[in-house]
């Protein structure tokens, strides 16, 4: 245990303990438990009564959507521009407040007479009520007061026209109509919601049906407005264009009587034999130019002897036929030449008849050669003949082209009036059509019910948020308690805020020992509670002066105020000491208040602290037995003159030192700090000194006033006991011994 030599820093102000944790905000709601239980029930009682006297109310909804996939009985399009595939948020919204128009709630209170309804009449507000009725109590009581303050006479309500009366009842009744319904769209769908909030529930379900049947119909009517008035002009364009068609396919019809225009099908004739010729000449052309081929590339052949290959040739039966004979004959020459020799008769025979067969060849080429010039000479008369007749189609279509320009230019003011007129009488039998399956642009998707449960107030719902607000009432004042307690509740606390080391703490008596004085039990009851309490402060204090230096001889125990329980904690103490084997001394140091003669009754003619500090007696000789447990006690009397003088004497300080010496163990109870000075003047003589604080009750302002005198004044503190700690009421942090106090009861005996 550290003795600390400099002065004593507070370790924050009156409001160091503010700062909470999780934990400690669990801690702190199970101290004040009861606190928070009581304002949950009643702040739910109360809750609960205010929501059973408020009249209920009653919310019907419908909800309606805009078509984007219309049913079609006939695939007609419509008059008016329908809706996109998706609809944007500005005709969403547009749809909002058409349903949110003054006109359509006027309509829909004239249709269910709501005007003179309930709730829908106009009355007076209750401030203009409450200034009416003082008014006329001043005129009736303090009669001479309003005549000098006229502002206080109560005035006659002003007469209104029936007119002006009748429009002022319908905006009231349209202003309560519009402040309970409701027109919602969350952004994100095509759905529309209609709600109505209104005590009957009937009514609000009345209401909210008949709100969307009149926007239906507005829709329905609106469509069959314009399809009236579009049938009405397609009629009247109808007429006109007829009267156009017939004037113009008369003028068509004279025009070509007057041209001698012939109309085969689409074309003319003349047009017919133009293309006719235009599409043969290329086709003689050809015709030309592949016999010119032919007839150039067999001449070329017979110059170099091989007209053999020529397709003709090929095909010409006579040629293939003379071929095989040369063949033959040159086989039977070349086989006669090999047996007889180049001049043999046969061979010359053979000659002869391969020469003949040659000349035929040629004869039978020169006839190919023939035909395929013949062929030539056809085909470019062919040609020619078609060109000369595409001469004269076309000077003639140049001639009827002038013609038929001015024709065709009538023919498109024939076409052009008669598909106009088709198009509007296609359109005019749609429209007439339409104008009785129009359909809305939106449709009901859920029609409205009477709601059987309120909407307001809802126990189900209220409830919950009725007590979650009392508990959190109960929580906010449970911390407010906790932000405003002066005491300390552990000894850990003690050790974050005093910065001094906690020996421990000393519980309350238990009612098991009622007679008995809290002192004796350490001796009559070892096994108890307290008693291993005090064993354990005394531990604390020899373990802490080993720490440092030789173990501590002489203790003063002190308080900040009176009734905190010190002068039990040193004769508790000082007999735990004595039990131990140590040779200990209890001094009363009090000789105001003494208290310790009073539970350690002295022998009579017992000489008493005063007789010893004034020298009257030796020091020896005021010590007497204590009966509970082998301690010797120097108590004191009240009533001496001076006392601060006796304590802060020589004689005091040589008493100590002389106790020093004959005992192992001395312990002086002290006045409290703030009391008197006693307590300071003796800490500078001892060996160490302990500080009492009441658990709870001490503030902790004044623990930490006291601390910081007894450095000031040169004691060195051991630590703080925390006394009178009733560890079945307390709630203590996991971070102090008392937390586990259940756990640790099976080693105690009641």
């Amino acid at each position: 245990m550290a003795y600390p030599e400099q002065a004593y820093q507070p370790a924050g102000d009156a409001g160091g303990g503010a700062a909470f944790s999780l934990r400690e905000i669990l801690f702190s709601l199970r101290r004040h438990r009861w606190l928070v239980l009581a304002c949950t029930l009643l702040g739910s009682a109360a809750g609960v009564a205010l929501l059973l006297s408020i009249p209920p109310t009653y919310t019907a909804e419908s909800s309606i959507m805009l078509d984007t996939r219309k049913p079609r009985l006939v695939d007609l399009p419509s008059l008016v521009s329908e809706q996109t595939t998706n609809p944007e948020v500005a005709q969403l919204r547009s749809e909002v407040d058409v349903l949110r128009s003054e006109d359509l709630a006027s309509r829909v209170i004239d249709r269910l007479h709501l005007l003179n309804g309930t709730g829908f009449q106009a009355g007076r507000s209750w401030p203009s009520v409450l200034v009416a009725d003082a008014r006329r109590a001043l005129d009736t009581h303090l009669p001479w007061l309003t005549a000098r303050l006229p502002i206080l006479r109560q005035t006659r309500p002003k007469s209104v026209a029936p007119g002006v009366a009748a429009q002022l009842a319908r905006a009231h009744a349209v202003e309560v109509y519009q402040q309970h319904l409701s027109i919602a769209n969350d952004g994100g769908s095509y759905i529309i919601r209609v709600q109505y909030r209104s005590h009957d529930p009937e009514l609000a379900a009345r209401i909210v049906n008949t709100h969307v049947q009149l926007y239906l119909a507005d829709q329905i009517a609106y469509k069959q407005k314009i399809g009236k008035r579009a049938s009405a002009w397609l009629t009247q364009e109808l007429s006109n264009l007829e009267a156009k068609l017939r004037a113009s396919e008369a003028a068509v019809q004279s025009f070509r009587e007057q041209n001698q225009i012939v109309q085969s099908g689409d074309t003319t004739l003349l047009s017919q034999q133009l293309a006719a010729v235009n599409a043969q000449i290329p086709v003689a052309a050809a015709e030309l130019s592949s016999r010119e081929s032919q007839l150039a590339r067999a001449r070329e052949l017979l110059k170099r002897n091989s007209l053999d290959s020529q397709s003709n040739v090929l095909d010409s039966r006579l040629m293939q036929r003379l071929r095989e004979e040369e063949a033959t004959l040159k086989q039977k020459k070349a086989q006669l030449e090999a047996t007889y020799g180049d001049r043999h008769p046969l061979v010359e025979k053979a000659s002869a008849e391969l020469r003949t067969l040659e000349q035929d060849i040629q004869a039978a080429m020169a006839r190919i050669i023939q035909g395929l010039q013949n062929e030539v000479d056809i085909a470019r008369a062919k040609d020619g003949e078609l060109r000369t007749r595409l001469q004269e189609l076309e000077q003639r279509t140049v001639i009827a082209d002038r013609a038929e320009g001015k024709l065709r230019d009538l023919r498109r003011e024939v076409s052009a009036n008669s598909a106009l007129i088709e198009v509007l009488l296609t359109r005019y039998k749609q429209v007439s059509a339409q104008e009785e399956i129009q359909q809305a642009d939106a449709r009901v998707v859920s029609a409205a019910v009477a709601p059987v449960a309120p909407s307001f107030p809802k126990l189900a719902t209220h409830l919950p948020i009725v007590v979650a607000v009392s508990f959190l009432s109960g929580a906010a004042l449970a911390f407010l308690k906790e932000l405003t307690r002066h005491g300390f509740k552990g000894t850990h606390e003690i050790e974050v805020e005093c910065e001094l080391p906690s020996l421990g703490s000393v519980p309350v008596v238990p009612s098991v020992w009622p007679r008995q004085a809290p002192q004796n039990l350490v001796a009559s009851a070892p096994h108890s509670t307290f008693a291993e309490a005090i064993r354990y402060i005394r531990n604390s204090i020899q373990a802490g002066g080993l720490s440092v230096r030789a173990a501590p001889k002489t203790f003063l125990v002190t308080s900040s105020l009176p009734h905190e329980g010190k002068s039990v904690l040193a004769m508790s103490l000082a007999r735990s000491f004595a039990i131990a084997g140590k040779k200990t001394l209890l001094v009363d140091c009090d000789l105001r208040n003494p208290s310790v003669a009073s539970a350690i009754v002295p022998p009579p003619d017992t000489p008493s602290l005063t007789q010893v500090l004034n020298r009257d007696v030796d020091w020896r000789d005021g010590i007497y037995k204590d009966d509970k447990s082998p301690l010797d006690v120097m108590s004191a009397t009240a009533g001496a003159p001076a006392p601060h003088d006796l304590v802060a004497s020589p004689v005091m300080r040589a008493l100590i030192d002389q106790c020093r010496r004959h005992y192992d163990i001395v312990i002086l109870d002290s006045p409290p700090v703030t009391a008197v000075s006693d307590a300071l003047t003796l800490s500078r003589w001892v060996d160490a000194t302990m500080l009492a604080i009441r658990w709870g009750v001490t503030p902790r302002e004044i623990a930490k006033t006291s601390l910081n005198k007894l450095f000031q004044s040169g004691a060195r503190l051991c630590g703080a006991v925390l006394t009178q700690v009733d560890l079945r009421r307390g709630v203590f942090s996991p971070a102090e011994i008392e937390y586990y106090h259940k756990q640790n009861r099976v080693y105690y005996v009641r």
